[in-house]
């Protein structure tokens, strides 16, 4: 394996937003995280996608959720195995030391190049930052961008 990383966000690309309304045409999910519950649905195909990806490239996923909540929906989807590290909104504002080759998949590309920005203040040399920007989850069945996130993965 390269020293290539993949950073995927989770709300909205791998599942859907957590204030998204139901019904979903998925099955859902609910988890309790502190005092609030969250009912959402995986986007079909993720862990299709997480197989062949983590075996490309190591796995890290970037939230602006908490780190308690990413953990609790990750374990909920039966998912988090696939992950060697969470970078969760408490750790952004610390500064992160990172890595020279990464890739990022997130459904809103503003949010996603704040998160580049922020992962990449402590790192000083060139890094590769590519951001794949995807289509928000929104419940559908249909949806096949993780069947096509693979054959972009594959290709590397």
């Amino acid at each position: 394996m390269n020293d290539l990383v993949i950073v995927v966000d989770l709300d909205g690309t791998l599942k859907t937003e957590h204030d998204a309304i139901p019904p979903f045409e998925v099955d859902s999910i609910t988890v309790r995280s502190g005092t609030k519950t969250y009912t959402f649905a995986p986007r079909p195909h993720v862990e299709e996608f997480l197989k062949v990806a983590s075996s490309k490239a190591r796995l890290y996923l970037g939230t602006a959720g908490g780190g308690g909540y990413a953990r609790r929906v990750l374990k909920a989807m039966g998912i988090d195995n696939y992950f060697d590290k969470i970078i969760a909104a408490e750790d952004f504002g610390r500064g992160i030391s990172f890595l020279k080759n990464c890739i990022f998949i997130d459904n809103n590309t503003e949010i996603g190049q704040l998160k580049i920005a922020k992962m990449a203040t402590t790192y000083t040399q060139p890094i590769r930052q590519d951001l794949w920007t995807i289509d928000t989850f929104l419940g559908n069945s249909d949806d096949k961008t993780m069947l096509e996130l693979i054959e972009e993965i594959q290709s590397l």
